[in-house]
């Protein structure tokens, strides 16, 4: 039954992950044990192994087979075991073709032993047990270990026979696979997991925890691994024998636990060379001591679901980020306020604060106020949530959802076995009617997380903040009263519905922030104090079950509404409104629409009415919409209507949408949409001979200065900009041109992929626009790679088509055709940067800035356009050094240069008195490398205290070193304020 059902269980589980194996004394683990990705002939060899191999003997030594294991884990490359091609015999390797020793060992890589056995273990006496649960110790992280405490009573308490007093039980041995660094040698990023944060059951009463480590209630329940060190995780497998404790059922297996962390129960020491049931019992201790799982199962099928249920916990929900806290740069308002956002990675809790901004341009470190403490306060009955249910907006309660959506709530994903295919798709889900338990939770109502159905425990409501820029509304403003005679526009003026009567009707609109979050939600927060206006949970999320997800008790990040949304003002349905819209990144393909004309409440049914539309890849029209990574924008169509277009997107390379167009493989699309309505004018596809995919959001241009776009452009990750010509009136005449790629060589595609917005500026020189952009990702996994990444450039492209005398020119633009830019090092190992000053002819295509100073350095952030001072703000992104994804750490430069030539920006002819300065640098420094920047969004700048000046803010920078200053025509009364980004927001 045994070898079947992991089969079985092996066969649907993927291949995320690396394994080795052996049984008790035929195969055991030793210096020609090998580990291996579970693919190809390494997934057929242990079907093998699995069905046909037998062990030799009567006995069961089981505690010499785990020491196997943890030896075996305790091996790498300082002690002997293979590199490069031989790495498959080092559990921590990582081969790295070009490397020096063919690759390099993870410090992060958790380590994870699936033990199956009758229990009745004998034989064989380990050499070192220690440290043991009854000894009090330090543990490789520094905290301290007492058995005499009450958190680790689960741990310690026992009841040892007489004839047992020195002799180590299983439980010993999966006690020091845990508490003992298996590699001191490595670094500790081995990730955290945290299941549960309730506190409350070893210390009476709860309480709030913002570092739920820092808490020994939280960090010795067996539910949760805080170990950061190289350790074994066992996962043990009984065959149905049950031991003297109650565990025939997961709730009776969730009670005794419950009682040996109260002291209500003890764990019984089994004799050593008996035939003893407690036994069974010190094989599932060994599993808590190891913070594992245990199952015990007597028939195939409940065999099969328990091991699936394993292997999930071990490959997919403890496969987390690393635990270090990290924050998005700050946005700058009017009210002296600086804004920003913070997210754990352990939690996966989130917050949004407001610090005052002081007259040297440094946030202060105290917060002002903190959205996550406004929204624990909250009471969930009145909290303001709407949706939308595919129809309408609706308030975000059970009784109002549509037949569908309560359909999917109802499901729950741990009921399924299989691939992660059906994991992730709610039609395979099973039905366990929680629908609307699920919906209370998702609210806020934290009752279900300490009791059944146990949901989820979380340390905060607001979910992860990772890639959402904060958006600030307040009054209306960007537009003039200028549209063409005739338009709807000017017909409103006429009868006295001017945009300037809108604006002077919204000049005292109440502040508000708009924010997305890996909670599933948008939220409104009151920007004086913080306090949640409203939120909004797009349909989208409902329909693919990550809402659904959100509440499974265990697992890792699920991605929600974590994208920033953007706003303009519009003339939509006969009178002017503000509109918000917002894409999902990773949560789902696709995007929504706002009204967010007035900062006032209401009730739900109100704020329902917000809702404009939702358009996703199951609605019409929308098949070839993929992940909308940041990938819509505002404009206004010279067909009189005012519309959104949205990117494309992206897909995933692991298959996970079975319903993914063929066509997303080397096509891409723009859609454009009505902002009225959300359906769909017009989708423009990329031809087909040329390889397209990942398109990135539309940046926009007004030729004629009459207030509606008339080119879009947008890149792609293959490497090309892509000019979708929407001028005239006709949709059916918009075309697309293949305008300019970032490789020479069709081998080159996707060397320098264009993940960012291309930002238009005015080129002074050459009279014509110019798209300004640069290369590189930083989206999954593989982006934290720096060894073998193609260096990344900037580039700076013309678009004569608009230009007097246009110059002569052949599409696509190849990069060589520019005039190139030189980086350089300044002196010192101060992080600064020179440029050069080459001259940039009228005729040329443009110019371009190569980034060969710091190994996979990158352009993830769009450019910000200073107007004024033709100058724009660049921002490169550097990972850790080698790529290390076992660490988070970043840096990157910002540097600000010439829009129009890329190169120094001067203020007179001689080119000794430059617009930029940096402090310590000289008239050729544009910039300085700064630690953590954003992967994303776009830098922020604000107007110094009395003007004159910009100041350019990003990253981490040092308290004692100023932000880069630019002089600016700008003058102002004494305060800060966000500089908007015209070309950006406004068509």
């Amino acid at each position: 039954m045994a070898r079947s059902s992991l089969a079985t269980a092996f066969a649907g589980s993927g291949d995320a992950f690396r394994i080795a194996y052996q049984n008790l004394t035929r195969s055991p683990f030793g210096d020609d044990s090998t580990i291996e990705a579970f693919t190809g002939t390494a997934r057929d060899a242990f079907f093998k192994w699995l069905l046909t191999d037998r062990v030799n003997g009567s006995g069961t030594p089981n505690r010499q087979a785990m020491g196997r294991a943890m030896t075996f884990f305790s091996s790498g490359f300082s002690n002997g075991r293979g590199t490069g091609a031989n790495g498959r015999f080092n559990p921590y390797w990582e081969n790295i073709p070009g490397q020096p020793n063919g690759g390099r060992e993870l410090t992060c890589r958790q380590n994870f032993h699936l033990f199956v056995t009758d229990g009745y273990w004998n034989l064989g006496t380990p050499a070192d047990a220690s440290p043991r649960v009854s000894e009090a110790f330090a543990l490789p992280d520094g905290r301290q270990y007492r058995p005499s405490s009450p958190h680790t009573r689960v741990y310690a308490n026992e009841t040892r026979p007489s004839d047992n007093a020195a002799a180590p039980s299983l439980a010993d041995l999966g006690f020091r696979s845990w508490a003992n660094d298996l590699r001191p040698d490595l670094a500790n990023h081995v990730p955290q997991y945290l299941a549960d944060s309730r506190t409350g059951v070893t210390d009476p009463g709860t309480r709030p925890v913002t570092r739920p480590f820092d808490d020994d209630e939280i960090y010795f329940n067996p539910a949760n691994d805080p170990a950061t060190w190289q350790h074994m995780v066992n996962y043990t497998v009984g065959l149905g024998i049950a031991g003297t404790l109650p565990s025939s059922t997961p709730e009776e297996m969730a009670g005794t636990i419950r009682s040996l962390r109260t002291g209500g129960l003890r764990w019984p020491v089994p004799q050593t060379n008996e035939s003893d049931r407690r036994k069974l019992d010190d094989t599932w201790r060994a599993a808590v001591n190891s913070r594992g799982g245990f199952l015990s199962a007597g028939d195939p099928e409940a065999l099969i679901h328990g091991i699936e249920n394993l292997l999930r916990s071990a490959t997919a929900d403890r496969q987390g980020a690393t635990t270090t806290a990290s924050a998005t740069s700050a946005i700058l308002t009017a009210g002296n306020l600086a804004f920003g956002t913070s997210y754990s990675s352990t939690t996966w809790s989130g917050d949004l604060f407001a610090r005052s901004m002081g007259a040297d341009g440094k946030p202060s470190t105290a917060n002002q106020w903190s959205a996550a403490t406004q929204l624990a306060a909250r009471s969930p009955a009145t909290r303001v949530i709407v949706t939308h249910d595919g129809n309408t907006g609706k308030p975000f309660q059970y009784a109002s959802l549509s037949a569908a959506q309560k359909n999917v709530l109802d499901r729950n994903p741990a009921l399924v076995t299989g691939d992660r295919t059906r994991r992730e798709n709610p039609a395979h889900w099973s039905s366990d009617g929680l629908g609307s338990r699920r919906v209370d939770y998702l609210r806020g109502d934290r009752a279900a997380e300490t009791a059944a159905p146990n949901f989820r425990a979380r340390t905060g409501l607001l979910g992860a903040i990772i890639d959402s820029q904060p958006l600030y509304v307040s009054s209306a403003g960007g537009l003039r009263d200028a549209f063409p005679f005739g338009s709807p526009e000017h017909r409103a003026y006429a009868a006295g519905n001017s945009y300037e009567n809108y604006v002077l009707a919204k000049r005292d609109r109440a502040p508000t922030l708009y924010v997305g979050s890996n909670d599933g939600m948008l939220h409104a927060f009151d920007a004086t104090n913080g306090a949640e206006r409203w939120a909004y949970v797009p349909g989208t999320l409902i329909a693919n079950g990550r809402m659904t997800r959100m509440t499974q008790p265990s697992g890792g990040l699920v991605p929600g509404a974590d994208d920033s949304p953007i706003s303009n003002d519009a003339f939509i349905n006969g009178q002017w409104r503000t509109v918000l819209v917002g894409t999902l990144r990773l949560g789902g393909r696709g995007v929504y629409a706002l009204d967010i004309s007035d900062a006032a409440v209401g009730n739900e049914t109100a704020v329902a009415r917000k809702v404009l539309w939702e358009f996703n890849s199951g609605g019409a029209g929308g098949g070839n919409l993929g992940y909308t990574y940041g990938s819509a924008n505002i404009v206004r169509l010279n067909t009189g209507k005012w519309a959104v277009v949205v990117a494309s997107g992206y897909f995933p390379v692991d298959g996970l949408d079975s319903d993914a167009p063929a066509a997303a493989a080397n096509r891409t699309s723009l859609f454009v949409l009505d902002l009225e309505t959300g359906n769909v004018i017009r989708e423009l596809q990329t031809p087909a001979n040329v390889t397209s995919y990942g398109l990135s959001r539309p940046g926009a241009y007004d030729a004629d200065e009459n207030l509606t776009t008339d080119v879009l452009m947008a890149g792609d990750l293959a490497g090309n900009l892509w000019r979708f010509d929407i001028g005239a009136a006709d949709p059916g005449q918009w075309t697309v041109k293949h305008f300019f790629k970032t490789y020479a060589q069709d081998g080159d595609v996707g060397k320098l992929p264009i993940t960012v917005m291309p930002l238009v500026m005015g080129d002074r020189i050459a009279q014509a626009p110019i798209w300004i952009f640069g290369t590189g990702k930083f989206i999954g996994e593989p982006d934290r790679e720096t060894t073998g990444v193609a260096t990344q450039s900037f580039f700076g492209v013309r678009d004569f088509t608009y230009s007097n005398g246009a110059a002569s020119v052949t599409y696509p633009i190849l990069p060589g055709s520019l005039v190139a830019q030189t980086l350089s090092a300044a002196g010192g190992n101060n992080g600064l940067r020179n440029l050069t000053a080459a001259d940039v002819p009228k005729a040329s295509p443009g110019w371009r800035i190569a980034l060969p100073l710091a190994a996979g350095e990158r352009n993830t952030v769009t450019a910000t356009a200073l107007d004024a001072s033709q100058l724009v703000v660049l921002t490169s992104l550097i990972p850790l050094s080698g790529g290390d994804p076992c660490s988070s750490a970043r840096s990157g430069a910002t540097m600000v240069v010439d829009a129009s030539t890329g190169g120094v920006a001067f203020k007179d002819a001689e080119r000794m008195q430059p617009k930029v300065t940096i402090p310590g640098g000289d008239r050729m420094t544009v910039g300085r490398v700064v630690s953590n920047p954003p992967a994303s969004g776009s830098a922020t700048v604000g107007v110094g205290q009395g003007g004159g000046s910009l100041q350019v803010l990003i990253g981490d920078t040092p308290a004692d070193t100023p932000p880069i200053r630019v002089d600016s025509p700008y003058w102002t009364r004494q305060s800060w304020r966000e500089l908007f980004n015209v070309y950006e927001s406004n068509p």
